[in-house]
């Protein structure tokens, strides 16, 4: 079995939130390091900036939320499949059991897409304040 028929279509989702969460990590660490190598004095504005230190913290609790509900409708998805697919005596069960993981599997994509846009709302809100309070400072 490859990863892409154990996955399915919540795949492509998970590889791409996991390489922006690498490119997250690489930032940060960039950043950290070069903190670190700078004089005392040149330091301190930069912990005081909140956009250069907070930078990727939207991304990342963006991550921590969504992948495990991603990994949660990958797996109803799959469990599905197999109860439609397998060839039991009693598959009719099996197919009504594999029904009621419909709504859950609805419920955890609205849930993913309703995630999304709240932290995706919430950086941009934190964004524009950041903006206005530069502008005003």
């Amino acid at each position: 079995m490859t990863l892409l028929q154990a996955c399915g279509p919540v795949l492509l989702p998970l590889v791409l939130l996991s390489l922006a969460v690498a490119s997250a990590a690489i930032d940060r660490c960039w950043f950290w390091w070069r903190w670190r190598r700078r004089p005392l004095a040149r330091r301190r504005p930069l912990l005081v900036d909140a956009f250069t230190i907070q930078c990727m913290e939207p991304l990342l609790e963006a991550a921590v939320l969504v992948a495990p509900l991603l990994g949660l409708l990958g797996s109803v998805l799959a469990l599905m499949r197999v109860l439609d697919e397998a060839n039991v005596p009693s598959s009719a069960l099996l197919r009504s059991y594999s029904l009621v993981l419909v709504s859950t599997a609805y419920g955890l994509a609205i849930a993913v897409a309703a995630l999304v846009v709240l932290l995706l709302n919430r950086a941009l809100r934190r964004w524009q304040l950041q903006c206005l309070r530069r502008q005003e400072g």
